[in-house]
C-alpha cells in the first residue's frame, strides 16, 4: 500500500489522495480514477495542501470491478475545505442510467444527502464553517451516522439498502457530468466495512496533520522571504511576504504601519516559494486603512500565481478604485489609474495559470505605465491621469466582487519608479530559487498538455515545440514528464564540460529519443542553427554519442542494434572532461549497475572530440510516447 495512507486500512477499497499530488488510487487495489472533461478539473493549493475541484463538466470516474460491485456495508471519508457546497453536488456517485448502488451528495446547503437506488436519506451538517472533513457509516439495512471532524453528528432520517450495481464510480459529479461538486477536497476514502466511530476520529486526526503548517508527511518547501530589504531608505512604503501572518491581520514590515486585514476565505498556505496569502476568486481580500498609493510616482511588486482569471473574469491584484492591477481575457495583466478608462495590457498569455511570475508594475506622476513580468518589460503605455482615490485592497475591490484566484507573496510598493535594472536583479533572486527548488514530484499532474511557450510545472523546462505533460507513474507513484506530440523542450545549461545524468524511456519501436547536451540554440537537432553534442536511443535501440554541426550529424560512438529496449527505463551518465573527453554510462534494464556503454557499433567510448566548446542549453527532442523521470542532476566539473 502507498506511504501517503491514512492510520485505518482494514477494508479501504478506495483511496484518492489530491494532497498527495496523486490521481492515483492508494489503496494498493489499483482502481487508478481516469479523467473526464478535464477543463473542468482544477488544482487549488490550500495552507499548503493540494486539493482537486470539479467544475462544469469535470470529474473523476473509477471503473466498477466484482469487488467494489458486491459491497453493501460501507464507510465514506471526505477531508474537505469548509465551505458551503451546491445543492445536488456529488462528493460521490456510483450510478448510471440503468441504476444506483449509492450516490452521496448535497442534499441541500447545510445538509448531506445518501441515496441507494430506491429512497434518498439526508442528515443535517449545518453550516460547513469549519469542516475539515465528513464521515458517513451506511449500514444496509439500517440508518446511516454522519461524522463531523471526526465525531458523531447527526443521523440520517431513515434506512437505506444497498445491493450491487455495475455502475462505475464518478468523484466530484454525477456520471452525467451535471452535478459538480465546485468545492475542493484533499482526501477521499471508501471501505467495505462499518468503521467505529474511533477510527473516524483517527482519520480526522491524519487529515488534521496534513492541514498543519508544520507540514509533516515529508513535504518541505523554502521561503524566499523578501524581494528587497525591509525598512530602507529607497521608497519602500509597505511590503508584505505573509509569513508573519497573526490572526486576521498582515504586518507591514517596511516600518510604514501599514497593517492589512485579512477579509473572507483568504488565508496564509506553505507554498513551494514559502508562505503566501492564497485568494478564493470570490469575495477574499487584505484590506489596507488608507491608500498608500495615492497620484504620484508607484511601483508595485509581487510573486503572483493565477487558477483562474478571478472573478468577473478580472480579478484584481490591487484596487483602490483608480488605480488598477488586475487580470484581463487572454492571460493578460492590466494597468489603470483611471479605474479602468485607460489601461495598458500585457502580451496574450503571459501570465501562465499555475504557474509562479514576478510581476512589476511601475507608474509615473504623470500616469506612464510599465509591466515587467519575469524581469522583462512587456508593455509600457499611458494608463491616465492618476488620481487620489480610496483605501488600498489587495487580492479584490472594496465591494469583493472581483477576487484574485490563486496566491500572492512578496507585495511591495515604492513611491518610486524601480527602473529595469532593479527588476532585473530582483528577478535573478527569485529565478535562481525557483529553477533550483522545485522538484517534479512536488507538483500535481498536469490535466490539460503544456504547450509552447510554457514552463513544465515543477521544472525550469521550456517547451519550445509539440505538447507534453506530467503524469504519475501507478507503480511507482512518481511524476515524469511524457511526449504527448513530438516535439522540444529546453533547460540553460551553461556548461560545457562536467557529468549530467539522465533518466529516461522510449516510448516506442519507431521512436527516436534524443538528448542534446552543450548546444547553442533552443531548437530541433536537425535545425541548421544547431551545434552541440547529442546522445541517442535511436529507432533501432542504439545507444549512440552524435556530433551535431549546422544541423547535420556524426555518429562518433555507437552500439549495436536492440542495445536498449523500448519502454524501459534507464538512467545514462554522461562525462565530458575539460579537454572534450567523453564517457557514458548506462543503468536499467539487464544494465544491474553502472556500466559503460559498448561502442561494438562504431567509434569508441571514451572518444575524444573538441569541435563544440561551449554550451547555452539542454534540449530534450523526444516522440511521443517518450518519457523523463525527475530532474537532470548535473554533477560537476570532470577533470582530465
Amino acid at each position: 500500500m502507498s506511504r501517503f495512507l491514512p492510520p485505518v486500512t482494514d477494508g479501504l477499497v478506495l483511496a484518492v489522495l489530491p494532497y498527495a499530488n496523486s490521481l492515483l488510487d492508494h489503496s494498493g487495489a489499483g482502481r487508478h480514477p481516469s479523467l473526464s472533461a478535464v477543463a473542468g478539473m482544477e488544482w487549488i493549493r490550500s495552507n499548503g495542501v493540494m486539493q482537486l475541484r470539479a467544475t462544469g463538466t469535470g470529474l473523476l470516474t473509477v471503473a466498477n470491478d466484482a469487488t467494489i460491485e458486491a459491497i453493501t456495508d460501507n464507510s465514506f471519508f471526505v477531508g474537505v475545505s469548509g465551505s458551503d457546497p451546491v445543492s445536488q453536488a456529488r462528493w460521490f456517485s456510483k450510478r448510471d442510467a440503468g441504476g444506483t448502488q449509492l450516490d452521496v451528495y448535497a442534499d441541500t446547503a447545510t445538509t448531506v444527502g445518501i441515496y441507494d437506488g430506491i429512497v434518498a436519506r439526508a442528515a443535517t451538517m449545518g453550516s460547513w464553517a469549519g469542516v475539515h472533513s465528513f464521515a458517513l457509516n451506511f449500514p444496509s439495512g439500517g440508518a446511516g451516522d454522519l461524522f463531523r471532524n471526526g465525531v458523531p453528528h447527526a443521523a440520517f432520517s431513515g434506512v437505506s439498502t444497498f445491493s450491487g450495481h455495475t455502475a462505475d464510480i464518478s468523484i466530484g459529479n454525477q456520471y452525467t457530468g451535471t452535478k459538480p461538486l465546485s468545492k475542493p477536497q484533499f482526501a477521499l476514502l471508501w471501505y467495505s466495512r462499518i468503521l467505529a466511530a474511533w477510527e473516524h476520529s483517527l482519520n480526522h486526526a491524519w487529515s488534521e496533520s496534513l492541514r498543519s503548517p508544520s507540514l509533516p508527511h515529508n513535504r518541505r518547501f523554502f521561503d524566499m522571504g523578501s524581494l528587497v530589504e525591509h525598512g530602507n531608505a529607497n521608497g519602500e512604503v509597505a511590503s508584505y511576504d505573509f509569513s508573519d501572518v497573526t490572526g486576521r491581520s498582515a504586518p507591514d514590515r517596511s516600518g510604514g504601519g501599514y497593517t492589512a486585514t485579512l477579509v473572507g476565505p483568504v488565508m496564509p498556505v506553505n507554498t513551494e516559494v514559502g508562505r503566501a496569502l492564497s485568494f478564493d476568486g470570490d469575495t477574499s481580500r487584505a484590506t489596507l486603512a488608507s491608500d498608500v498609493v495615492g497620484n504620484a510616482a508607484v511601483s508595485f511588486s509581487a510573486l503572483v500565481r493565477a487558477n483562474s482569471s478571478g472573478g468577473a473574469g478580472g480579478g484584481r491584484l490591487i484596487d483602490n478604485t483608480k488605480f488598477l492591477i488586475y487580470f484581463r481575457s487572454a492571460n493578460r495583466i492590466s494597468l489603470s489609474s483611471n479605474g479602468g478608462v485607460t489601461k495598458i495590457e500585457s502580451p496574450a498569455s503571459s501570465i501562465l495559470y499555475k504557474n509562479w511570475h514576478h510581476l512589476v508594475v511601475t507608474r509615473d506622476a504623470a500616469g506612464a505605465g510599465e509591466i515587467y513580468i519575469d524581469g522583462a518589460v512587456v508593455i509600457t503605455g499611458a494608463t491616465g491621469t492618476p488620481v487620489a482615490a480610496a483605501a488600498v485592497v489587495l487580492g479584490n475591490r472594496a465591494a469583493g466582487t472581483r477576487g484574485w484566484d490563486g496566491d500572492i507573496k512578496n507585495v511591495i510598493l515604492h513611491n518610486r519608479i524601480l527602473d529595469g535594472a532593479e527588476v532585473k536583479v530582483d528577478y535573478a533572486k527569485i529565478a535562481r530559487k525557483v529553477m533550483y527548488q522545485l522538484k517534479l514530484d512536488q507538483v500535481p499532474p498536469t490535466f490539460t498538455d503544456v504547450l509552447p511557450g510554457q514552463v513544465i510545472p515543477g521544472t525550469d523546462y521550456t517547451v519550445r515545440t509539440g505538447a507534453f505533460a506530467v503524469r504519475e507513474d501507478p507503480a511507482t507513484s512518481e511524476n515524469y514528464i511524457v511526449c504527448v506530440t513530438a516535439g522540444v523542450y529546453t533547460r540553460p545549461n551553461p556548461f560545457a564540460s562536467g557529468t549530467s545524468e539522465f533518466d529516461v524511456e522510449k516510448g516506442g519501436g519507431t521512436n527516436s529519443l534524443n538528448l542534446l547536451f552543450s548546444v547553442v540554440a533552443p531548437t530541433d537537432w536537425t535545425d541548421p542553427a544547431q551545434n552541440g553534442y547529442m546522445y541517442q536511443f535511436s529507432s533501432t535501440e542504439r545507444a549512440v554519442l552524435r556530433r551535431i554541426t549546422a544541423g547535420g550529424s556524426t555518429p562518433i560512438a555507437m552500439s549495436d542494434a536492440a542495445y536498449v529496449v523500448n519502454n524501459q527505463r534507464y538512467k545514462i551518465r554522461i562525462s565530458v572532461s575539460s579537454v572534450g573527453v567523453f564517457t557514458a554510462y548506462i543503468m536499467g534494464g539487464t544494465f544491474a549497475n553502472w556500466t559503460l556503454v559498448s561502442a561494438a557499433g562504431g567509434g569508441s567510448n571514451p572518444v575524444t572530440d573538441t569541435t563544440h566548446t561551449t554550451s547555452v542549453y539542454t534540449v530534450f527532442d523526444f516522440d511521443a510516447g517518450d518519457r523523463q523521470y525527475g530532474e537532470i542532476r548535473y554533477l560537476g566539473v570532470v577533470k582530465p
